[in-house]
């Protein structure tokens, strides 16, 4: 259970995937309580309200990095033939 976390967390991560980042951090935010990091989860539930309401609260900011984001998987794959070849 915790290792297909782990393994979601950085698949979003690589493939830049938005709403998988934010719903694999939420699911671990118990586990990082859990063992005692309790500033981290603190830190991790204030990241993710704030970036759940980012489209709301400042849209020009998320079209700026969802402009980004695909920028850069657009470089990538141009430059590596098989982008799983990174994983």
């Amino acid at each position: 259970m915790y290792v297909d976390l782990v393994r979601s967390f950085s698949l979003a991560d690589r493939t830049n995937d938005w709403s998988l980042h934010f719903d694999t951090a939420s699911k671990m935010l118990p586990l990082v309580a859990a063992v005692g990091h309790t500033n981290y989860a603190k830190a991790a539930r204030i990241y993710l309200q704030e970036m759940r309401e980012l489209p709301s609260t400042h849209p020009w900011l998320n079209e700026q990095l969802t402009v980004v984001i695909i920028i850069v998987i657009v470089f990538i794959s141009a430059q590596v033939h098989n982008i799983w070849g990174l994983v």
